[in-house]
């Protein structure tokens, strides 16, 4: 994978990269799929980079049924918040299939020798994922189950451009991102369906 496509290097040579990853300590590691990466309670000092696969964040409540809360993908960052607060997880990272990963120590990351736009680029990631939560906490504040998946697909809508668009969630991840059961989120996209307020195939979504 080329490095360049992780907005945490954009803009950076590969000649920049290769010092970078140097004087931050960086490495790499390979996983095997349903690999848990890390455990709630467990404390960390440094946040990763998925240079290959696919992880999911998974909370379990006290009944014991999991929920999701993320899936990570290429390119993308997970951890940097526990990391960089010094606070213990909350929730299980697990690989979903066979990873590659690229830690980033935080011990040096503000040292001088540290490229500025980096933790720039870490800071608007942060930012980003921010604004993802409240989205979440947006939808799940909505009483209603039909108020809930409406809110979820009309932010699908926004984000995509267009009324015709794919969402990045299997449906019993579409449920565990909801805070639902999949029958129950199945029937009520069957009942929004015969009311022609939307339609569906699989995880494509067209809403009218």
């Amino acid at each position: 994978m080329n490095l360049n496509e992780c907005l945490l290097f954009k803009d950076l040579s590969a000649q920049q990269i290769t010092t970078l990853l140097h004087d931050l300590h960086a490495y790499e590691r390979s996983y095997s799929k349903n690999h848990i990466l890390a455990h709630p309670l467990d404390h960390t000092d440094k946040f990763g980079v998925v240079l290959k696969g696919k992880l999911h964040l998974i909370r379990t409540d006290h009944n014991g049924n999991q929920i999701l809360l993320s899936e990570i993908n290429e390119n993308e960052l997970f951890m940097e918040t526990f990391a960089l607060a010094h606070e213990p997880l909350h929730v299980s990272v697990i690989t979903q299939s066979e990873c590659k990963i690229l830690w980033i120590p935080i011990r040096h990351l503000f040292s001088n020798q540290i490229d500025k736009s980096f933790l720039i680029h870490l800071t608007n990631i942060m930012a980003q994922k921010n604004l993802f939560l409240s989205q979440r906490v947006n939808h799940l504040s909505k009483r209603k189950a039909e108020e809930k998946i409406l809110s979820f697909l009309h932010d699908c809508q926004l984000k995509n451009q267009s009324s015709s668009f794919t969402i990045p969630f299997t449906r019993q991840q579409m449920a565990d991102y909801l805070g639902m059961d999949r029958s129950a989120l199945s029937f009520v996209l069957t009942k929004l369906k015969k009311k022609k307020i939307l339609d569906f195939h699989k995880n494509h979504f067209i809403l009218y």
